[in-house]
């Protein structure tokens, strides 16, 4: 591997692990609003975690 490789796959890292720590952090209001009771607000609300997660696995999948 060269050095070019090695900083694409560090980028590439670095930003997949940014996705993943948005979607969490976004995760966050979900679940107090679940607990709450709030369903459907709740469930609005994970729209935005899970979209940005598959997002990021298909990155994941289709990266050679």
């Amino acid at each position: 591997m060269d050095n070019t490789e090695h900083t694409a796959s560090a980028t590439f890292g670095s930003a997949l692990l940014g996705h993943l720590l948005i979607a969490l952090w976004s995760g966050v209001p979900a679940a107090v609003l679940l607990l709450a009771g709030e369903t459907r607000a709740g469930v609005l609300c994970l729209l935005l975690p899970a979209a940005l997660t598959v997002w990021a696995a298909a990155r994941l999948i289709r990266r050679p």
